[in-house]
């Protein structure tokens, strides 16, 4: 048991993984601050009519966070559920931030600050669900 257990340990993580990992951790970490710095702007300049829309902004952002870095960690620990976790919350996210993504903002190129929040949020499904999805069997060897 104790040998399979050093052999498991001397496996590398795929690379494809650890890209999507640090993927997640680096974006979780951009989310988090630029939701806080909009939050600050927002209470700053008083704008009354997104006062319910803050703590909205805040709570989804926190919880990116949170869904992000824990997954990533587990991933580089070689975790097999946080394979799926990883998928289940990429899907779930982009899904969402496409809902609440404004599409004009093609044409007006990030009019507002929240929409440039979810399109990172998008931007870190479209990217590192592919290579999670691609590397699985090479990802589930290792962490046998």
């Amino acid at each position: 048991m104790e040998q399979i257990q050093k052999e498991n340990k001397n496996k590398k993580l795929p690379t494809k993984t650890k890209v999507a990992a640090w993927w997640m951790i680096v974006n979780g970490g951009m989310i988090i601050f630029l939701s806080l710095i909009e939050v600050i702007y927002e209470i700053k300049i008083g704008a009354e009519w997104r006062i319910f829309t803050i703590p909205l902004l805040f709570f989804i952002s926190f919880c990116s966070f949170i869904f992000l870095i824990v997954s990533a960690r587990s991933l580089l620990k070689q975790k097999e559920w946080a394979w799926w976790f990883s998928m289940c919350f990429l899907a779930i996210a982009g899904i969402y931030s496409l809902l609440c993504f404004d599409f004009t903002f093609f044409f007006t190129f990030f009019r507002d600050r929240i929409d440039f929040i979810f399109f990172l949020i998008f931007l870190v499904s479209l990217i590192s669900f592919p290579l999670l999805f691609l590397d699985r069997k090479n990802f589930f060897e290792v962490a046998k």
